[in-house]
């Protein structure tokens, strides 16, 4: 009952926490001064570097404060298991992500660093790299048919490659939930470990590092009250 009670309590107050934020978001745009929305007549949309159209309009809901915000406000994750690197030959992508302005760029993603083994990034996606039953048919054949099945993938030096041409900060994701899953936390820690290093060697500009993503969320997953026990 005081785990139903908790649990009861946390959505009263994530209810509230909603509430108060749409009104704050409500009042923000109220008070702005001038909310016309500023069209230009001309030039509706023009020939981007890539050769495709993009529309040119700006929409003004309030004058500009003068306060800087975060330089890191607009960022996206990669999907490394759904990049094909061949798709990124032409430079278009690249263009995309310098004219859109994104700032910071997440790998391996979100959710799939939890099933990320950075040292062998050629699982299918989601997939419990170190449960027994999976591991025991790992045979040096099915590594190698592994690797050439997704070998265009995105991998760290493609990702950092991709940074500093793009001017991008890079976020990189570690995976400790898979040694928590199967009781090997040390071997999680030292290979955590290891991708620091390696990623300190290949980009020394690298400054942020997440542990997992939206824990709680996977199959089979640590307890939130749990998570922050496992990670220190």
């Amino acid at each position: 009952m005081r785990t139903i009670s908790r649990k009861y309590n946390m959505l009263k107050i994530y209810g509230l926490v909603n509430k108060a934020l749409c009104l704050v978001f409500m009042m923000f745009v109220l008070s702005c001064e001038n909310k016309t929305n500023e069209l230009p007549e001309k030039n509706d949309h023009v020939e981007s570097e890539t050769g495709g159209l993009e529309f040119d309009r700006t929409i003004k809901i309030c004058d500009p404060t003068g306060r800087k915000i975060t330089p890191f406000l607009t960022g996206i994750n990669t999907v490394y298991a759904h990049e094909d690197m061949r798709t990124w030959d032409d430079g278009k992508k690249l263009n995309h992500l310098k004219n859109s302005g994104i700032s910071a760029l997440r790998y391996p993603e979100g959710h799939q660093v939890s099933f990320w083994d950075w040292e062998f990034p050629y699982h299918f996606p989601y997939q419990d790299f170190w449960k027994p039953q999976y591991e025991s048919t790992l045979t040096q054949t099915k590594l190698d048919e592994l690797k050439e099945d997704n070998k265009n993938r995105m991998l760290i030096d493609d990702y950092f490659e991709i940074c500093k041409e793009g001017n991008i900060e890079r976020v990189m994701g570690i995976n400790m939930f898979q040694g928590w899953m199967y009781n090997r936390k040390q071997e999680a820690i030292d290979k955590a470990v290891r991708l620091v290093e390696y990623c300190l060697e290949k980009d020394p500009e690298i400054t942020y590092f997440f542990l997992d993503n939206e824990a709680g969320h996977q199959q089979n997953s640590v307890h939130l009250d749990i998570f922050p026990l496992m990670i220190i």
